[in-house]
């Protein structure tokens, strides 16, 4: 596979294995599974490159796949969606669209397994968003504040709990 080659318009295969915490502890974060590569493509052509579009601006990675040992190494939920190619944590490049705007618009699509607003502020955060095919019905809102567990929630409780709206 070339990691420069794209998986959707927008989205190229290295950012999904990029991770300064796997370069700087030596860690090969690269998947050549056909099932977890499957998964990424699936995610991002489902969910992340159609938001994308909708919002017509571009979209961060923050956090794509995670090998066992990466997802071990930053303290990952051994469970983690993020380990089987499944999820991908998004902001916008200098907070340019707000993260409300990219948690509303895959939430209104309704194409996730999971949706979480994670430490959410004027200037950090991200949204974690989860696909995994046969599991969108499943369809679970929460949110995280900086240095509390993740919470399950409905949408009217992220909005208050997660963007104080």
């Amino acid at each position: 596979m070339d990691l420069y080659s794209n998986i959707t318009t927008n989205f190229k295969w290295y950012e999904v294995f990029q991770s300064d915490t796997a370069a700087r502890l030596g860690i090969d974060n690269v998947s050549t599974d056909p099932k977890v590569l499957e998964l990424i493509k699936y995610l991002f052509e489902t969910c992340v490159q159609p938001v994308r579009d909708i919002l017509n601006a571009p979209l961060r990675i923050n956090s794509g796949f995670r090998c066992k040992a990466l997802n071990a190494a930053i303290g990952g939920s051994p469970t983690s969606f993020h380990s089987i190619g499944g999820a991908v944590d998004l902001s916008s490049p200098n907070f340019q669209v707000p993260l409300l705007n990219i948690f509303d618009a895959i939430h209104e699509r309704g194409f996730y397994t999971e949706l979480i607003a994670e430490e959410i502020s004027d200037s950090s955060g991200w949204i974690h968003v989860a696909l995994v095919k046969g599991r969108t019905q499943e369809r679970q809102l929460k949110y995280k504040l900086k240095g509390q567990p993740v919470v399950r929630a409905t949408y009217s409780e992220v909005l208050k709990y997660a963007f104080n709206r």
